[in-house]
């Protein structure tokens, strides 16, 4: 269990990485922004009124991301995802042994040890019975 902390914490840590370095590819370049807004300034400044409209120049209405950077940040949040996913079931399944484990190996005789395994009481710190009946159709 400990080895898949390590490797879904090194993994997330590079997906993280890698969505951080990919994100700039979903929004547009500031620059082009500017550009234009230099660009429409400079053509009032020449008394061009004609060329440079009457409406700011709006760089963000034409612009979208290609759809392959989409499908690629997609697949990264869902891996990042699904790594979270296996780390925190590790975390539950770890939670889950320590406490077979320890009503498993407790104190007394090998004869009441026996019933408390029987007894399941991990399930009921679980309520596992009440997820279950309340799955099953009547």
């Amino acid at each position: 269990m400990d080895i898949v902390f390590i490797f879904s914490g090194l993994f997330s840590a590079v997906s993280t990485g890698f969505i951080v370095a990919m994100e700039s590819n979903l929004s547009s370049d500031p620059s082009d922004t500017t550009n234009a807004l230099l660009k429409q300034l400079v053509q009032i400044g020449l008394d061009n009124l004609a060329e440079a409209g009457t409406a700011p120049a709006d760089t963000e209405s034409t612009w979208s991301p290609s759809a392959s950077a989409v499908r690629i940040q997609l697949v990264a949040y869902s891996s990042l995802s699904m790594s979270l996913l296996a780390a925190s079931g590790a975390v539950l399944g770890k939670q889950w042994l320590g406490c077979y484990k320890s009503n498993r190996y407790g104190r007394g005789s090998e004869e009441g040890r026996g019933k408390c395994r029987q007894e399941k009481p991990c399930t009921c710190d679980w309520r596992i019975r009440t997820a279950i009946s309340s799955t099953v159709n009547h």
